[in-house]
């Protein structure tokens, strides 16, 4: 019992040795806010001046400059490499869920989730029954009404920042 309370003591109040306690004395102090303040007012000078030295001007009143014409159609070009490759990506993915959709819709399944309450009062949100199973059809339908909310709730959010702006 005394070890359990030397130790509780010890990590409370601690024993330190003398070569410890100036081990703890020569530890460096935390900063203060001021010196911190003052840390990083030097750095941002020392920045401001490296961008006033290649020309740039102030960091607060830099305007970004027209873009060449070489420059606009190189950014158009990979623009409109970034639209294909969209589509590309998309038609892929279509295509993979036509072929699952083939492969499951000839087989279905049964998905039975009778101890699962939750499952059960959102299957009946969803389709308007009491069911006790799920199959592939209703799945598509949960999928599709949880895209359409990811949608809403992705407008609402721009729609609400558009309107602080």
């Amino acid at each position: 019992m005394s070890k359990k309370s030397n130790f509780f003591s010890n990590v409370y109040v601690p024993n330190l040795t003398t070569e410890q306690k100036k081990i703890v004395r020569d530890a460096p102090m935390p900063k203060t806010f001021e010196e911190i303040q003052e840390e990083v007012q030097g750095k941002l000078d020392e920045v401001t001046d490296f961008f006033n030295d290649m020309g740039v001007g102030a960091l607060v009143d830099h305007e970004p400059r027209i873009l060449t014409k070489k420059e606009a159609e190189s950014v158009m070009e990979a623009r409109l490499r970034m639209i294909e490759d969209t589509k590309r990506i998309k038609k892929k993915l279509d295509d993979f869920d036509k072929a699952i959709d083939l492969e499951i819709g000839e087989k279905g399944f049964d998905y039975s989730f009778k101890r699962k309450p939750r499952l059960k009062k959102a299957m009946k949100a969803i389709t308007g029954k009491n069911k006790t199973t799920i199959t592939y059809e209703d799945y598509k339908l949960a999928l599709q009404i949880k895209r359409k909310l990811e949608e809403q709730e992705m407008q609402d959010l721009t729609d609400v920042k558009s309107e602080e702006a």
